[in-house]
């Protein structure tokens, strides 16, 4: 099976910390191919994408793309990676399910299916004003799917909100690329 992932960080990964190093494992004999940029946005996404030499179809599509397009709770230095890589952010929720919608037609093209993954959450503040927005987002994306053939819609935002539920929260949020960086080795 031919299985094609696009998205931001979350999809292109770091060494040692990346889910599709964990289906590399899991899926021997199946082509993965990553597609995941870091500060993607659905506007840079979109864009990359219809530039791309596609090839031979895959079976799946995979996208997970839209952290990035809410600007709040993102330190400055995130946002000046993302202006000077050209990753423009949506401008609104209309721009955002134009964009998104392009995108998942692009991926029918070259896909038998396409899975549209709805928004993970930043920080642990469910409620969070940064949060709301992507819950927003999210339901854009849950929508935008379930209108198209032969796409799917899979919430891991829901997963993670449950998983939340009862525990105590922090309001942290990191402050810089390099904290990240930090973060990803120290809870490694």
């Amino acid at each position: 099976m031919r299985i094609v992932f696009v998205g931001d960080s979350l999809t292109e990964g770091i060494l040692g910390s990346s889910y599709l190093a964990i289906l590399h494992e899991k899926l021997p004999g199946h082509t993965l191919v990553n597609l995941g940029r870091g500060n993607e946005t659905v506007v840079s996404l979109y864009r990359r994408l219809s530039k791309w030499r596609w090839g031979e179809p895959f079976d799946m599509a995979f996208v997970w793309v839209g952290v990035n397009d809410v600007a709040r709770g993102s330190p400055w230095t995130f946002q000046a990676v993302s202006l000077l890589k050209r990753q423009p952010r949506a401008r609104n929720l209309a721009e955002f399910r134009a964009y998104y919608e392009a995108t998942l037609d692009l991926l029918r093209r070259y896909a038998r299916r396409v899975v549209a993954v709805s928004m993970a959450l930043k920080g642990e503040d469910v409620n969070s004003s940064c949060n709301r927005e992507l819950e927003a987002l999210s339901k854009v994306i849950q929508e935008s799917a379930l209108r198209g053939e032969r796409t799917e819609y899979l919430d891991v935002r829901a997963v993670l909100i449950k998983r939340l539920a009862g525990k105590r929260i922090s309001n942290y949020l990191p402050g810089s690329v390099m904290r990240v960086a930090l973060d990803v080795l120290t809870l490694r």
